[in-house]
């Protein structure tokens, strides 16, 4: 048990403190027992994470931001977000951890959501032979083909922000709410007018993107945790209808296509998917528009979490700019007229 009252390892700005008066309170309305031990789980940016043992069992709770802290648009009711892809997907089939309780009311001093502890290791710490991670990609295809089989009618985009009437018109307005983050803290994003001349020439290639598929939107394998011999997803709060590429994309940072586990992650996809994945030009131009994106969120969100003199903020913000440029050359290296890389 933490010997403090209060908790003070604080990562960023939107974290929160909370004391352990206030976590029996939230166990206690919810009947879920008596808090036995609890301590801060790391690994995240936005959101609070704890451990919590109880006369019960044993719990994760996510705490988010309070109302008064600034965060970033598309992060603004994204616990709400999380709850109802959770039910979603439990609904078709998918594996995620389940919920005790939650709260996501405004009058609220605290928004949180419980959830079951899940025993297991994550999928990018599993220490397998090949033969068995080749199974194991399959198979994360086939999951992913699950998650991406759950379509919305009503639109493209965050459902918690506001959905648009085609992916296009949902990517460009994502861009620009992460502008407006940007121009809140007077940030000088990089390249911003070589990206707006790319997304302006290459944006026509989201006219394929014809269906609003739920899309993780975080997708790498930290947040998929291998439990009692099946994939268990976590952090869905970043999810939105659009376009697939980014889960694959987030599975393959370093864009290795032809890797023997990357081939069985789209041989277990396919097999179930009614909407198969090719590998072609249209599927990495989507790709990189994607990157330039996250390239675009990893450079402003720094600005909502770390002081501007501190390591963390000047090495991530260092990163997410060598990011943007990495892709930026990429794409210009696209020749519109012929379809083809020069």
């Amino acid at each position: 048990m933490l010997s403090s009252e209060r908790v003070v390892d604080m990562r960023t700005f939107l974290q929160e403190s909370i004391s352990k008066n206030d976590l029996e309170d939230i166990f206690r309305v919810n009947k879920l027992g008596k808090i036995i031990d609890y301590k801060m789980v790391g690994g995240g940016e936005f959101n609070t994470i704890y451990f919590v043992q109880t006369t019960n069992g044993k719990f994760i709770i996510k705490i988010a931001p309070s109302c008064n802290k600034k965060c970033m648009r598309h992060e603004q009711g994204i616990l709400s977000n999380e709850v109802e892809v959770y039910i979603k997907l439990q609904k078709y089939g998918v594996k995620v951890p389940k919920i005790f309780a939650y709260s996501v009311s405004e009058d609220n001093i605290f928004n949180y959501l419980i959830m079951e502890y899940v025993v297991g290791s994550k999928f990018n710490k599993l220490k397998f032979s090949s033969q068995e991670k080749l199974k194991l990609y399959y198979n994360l295809g086939k999951e992913l083909a699950k998650i991406h089989g759950i379509k919305s009618n009503e639109g493209f985009g965050f459902a918690h922000i506001g959905l648009c009437q085609t992916w296009k018109e949902a990517y460009l307005k994502m861009v620009s709410m992460v502008q407006l983050d940007a121009e809140e803290f007077n940030i000088e994003i990089p390249y911003r007018q070589e990206i707006s001349t790319i997304i302006k020439k290459l944006e026509c290639f989201f006219d394929d993107v014809k269906e609003a598929q739920l899309v993780h939107g975080d997708m790498w394998g930290g947040n998929i945790i291998f439990a009692n011999k099946e994939l268990c997803f976590i952090d869905c709060e970043r999810a939105y209808y659009g376009d697939v590429v980014s889960d694959f994309l987030l599975l393959n940072i370093n864009g290795k296509y032809d890797d023997p586990y990357y081939q069985q992650l789209l041989k277990g996809y396919n097999e179930i998917s009614s909407r198969k994945i090719e590998y072609n030009q249209n599927f990495i131009i989507r790709s990189e528009l994607m990157k330039l994106y996250f390239g675009l969120v990893l450079y402003t969100e720094v600005y909502y979490r770390y002081p501007i003199n501190s390591i963390t903020f000047k090495s991530k913000q260092i990163y997410a700019k060598r990011f943007l440029k990495n892709t930026i050359n990429f794409l210009q290296n696209f020749n519109e007229e012929n379809h083809e890389y020069i």
